[in-house]
């Protein structure tokens, strides 16, 4: 069986983003997203699942990130995750990239539980129980504090 650092990786690998220089292309990881990943990694093996990740604008961990929260998903039925956007209006750009990940699922994670029951303005739900909830900070000052 595949580590969770390996199935993050492959899951990475295997869809598609969207870019200004490329348009659609697969995700060459950089360094801070590899940081993250491998961070976000062993805290799981070790069995932490309160991550904080400090980052500087522009360094694409937003991408990242959601790509960990839809392997953790999509992998672990009936897990509660949510995406906290600064704003309200990044959380269309949230959903942008949501939904380009979807497009571009690899056929193992296109099964019938892994099958999205919900898709909307609030976030995500698959046949296998698990929800993306896609909030704003802003709307809600206890999420940013």
């Amino acid at each position: 069986m595949a580590t969770i650092r390996q199935g993050i990786y492959q899951l990475l690998s295997a869809v598609e983003i969207d870019t200004k220089e490329q348009g659609r292309t697969h995700v060459e990881p950089w360094l801070s997203q590899r940081l993250v990943i491998d961070g976000v990694a062993r805290a799981l093996n070790d069995d932490v699942h309160e991550i904080v990740v400090l980052k500087c604008r522009q360094v694409a961990i937003t991408t990242v990130c959601s790509v960990i929260e839809l392997f953790w998903s999509l992998a672990n039925p009936g897990i509660q995750g949510a995406i906290i956007a600064d704003r309200t209006d990044n959380l269309e750009r949230l959903r942008r990239i949501f939904a380009n990940l979807l497009e571009t699922l690899p056929p193992e994670w296109r099964s019938e539980e892994h099958r999205i029951v919900q898709n909307n303005r609030t976030g995500l739900a698959f046949a296998n129980r698990s929800v993306i909830d896609l909030l704003a900070a802003a709307n809600n000052p206890d999420l940013g504090a």
